[in-house]
């Protein structure tokens, strides 16, 4: 319950930084059996906010990417899919005829199983 309460506090805390909002002090108030684990969690999501601003790429940037990225999707749609080694179809053909011949053999044990309850042997 602990680790849990631990990361509930912890997001609700990085929430509020993610809002300007520092509300620290009245979490370390409300939950004093964490104290020690929480304050320094605290102060390693504020060091985490300071150091990790929003990155702001220039407009001429973003539109190069933008450019790149959809050249590169219609390149990849325009290639023709890789055609599959005779052997593989060989090797689905004969898996196909080996599952079939598996069901096949075991209609066959069930009908005999079922011929031979139908007909029992008795002792001359």
């Amino acid at each position: 319950m602990t680790e849990e309460l631990t990361a509930q506090v912890v997001s609700a805390h990085a929430n509020g930084l993610c809002r300007a909002e520092d509300h620290a002090q009245e979490y370390l108030q409300l939950f004093p059996e964490l104290g020690d684990e929480l304050a320094s969690l605290f102060e390693l999501a504020a060091e985490v906010k300071r150091v990790l601003a929003p990155a702001h790429p220039a407009p001429a940037f973003r539109g190069e990417l933008h450019r790149e990225l959809i050249q590169t999707a219609e390149h990849r749609l325009a290639e023709p899919l890789p055609s599959r080694p005779a052997w593989q179809g060989v090797m689905l053909g004969v898996a196909a005829l080996g599952s079939a011949l598996s069901v096949a053999g075991l209609v066959g044990y069930l009908l005999a199983l079922r011929r031979a309850r139908s007909h029992p042997i008795t002792p001359a």
